[in-house]
């Protein structure tokens, strides 16, 4: 339904890195845009969830967000062919996340 009635948003968040899939879902990153998507930027708020990588990310309420293990965060850069593909690290409750690069 989005793609059809927001085909140049679609395009537009395509562009700037903006869509990741996971988990067998789409998740689009839309939130800090909403001059730029218009009308597209209200029907995504309809259908906002917590972050694809992990659902154990939380923020305090002087906007301090807490996404990574503090005490040993377990960090790992991912290779294929000395290409830097992902990043991957634990998350507040030491759940092995990964964030892909996309160069």
């Amino acid at each position: 339904m989005f793609k059809k009635k927001f085909n140049k948003q679609l395009l537009f968040l395509k562009s700037v890195n903006r869509i990741y899939k996971g988990n067998n879902l789409v998740y689009v990153d839309f939130m800090d845009m909403p001059a730029k998507l218009g009308k597209a930027w209200h029907f995504l708020l309809k259908y906002s969830s917590s972050n694809y990588l992990s659902d154990n990310f939380s923020e305090s309420v002087t906007n301090w967000i807490f996404w990574f293990y503090e005490r040993n965060p377990g960090i790992r850069f991912n290779y294929t062919k000395n290409n830097l593909y992902s990043i991957s690290l634990l998350d507040p409750k030491q759940k092995r996340i990964e964030i892909k690069i996309k160069e």
